[in-house]
């Protein structure tokens, strides 16, 4: 491996890192949120939410020059599993923990 691939791959590494860092923080904010819906008897999926979810990260995408499908496809995973993590603390409230 070149020392140049090696550096890129360390910056690229470093972005990983932050986007941990950054699901992390959505993490805490997703139990937060499956504690709220749970207590006031809201259900998992929101399909008006997820629409207003994806039409501002395929806005960001545009503006910051990103393929729209690789920015979606993402968010897409990202709520699925939302909305995975909140079926599994509904079926398991113990799990949410907070």
């Amino acid at each position: 491996m070149t020392d140049e691939l090696h550096r890129l791959r360390q910056e690229q590494d470093k972005i990983d890192r932050k986007i941990v860092e950054a699901l992390a923080v959505r993490y805490k904010k997703r139990q937060e949120i499956s504690a709220f819906r749970i207590e006031n008897g809201l259900p998992t999926v929101d399909e008006k939410r997820k629409k207003f979810v994806l039409q501002p990260a395929e806005d960001w995408a545009n503006e910051l020059d990103v393929p729209a499908e690789y920015v979606l496809n993402v968010f897409n995973v990202l709520i699925e599993g939302s909305h995975t993590l909140d079926r599994e603390w509904r079926a398991n409230p113990e799990k949410l923990k907070m």
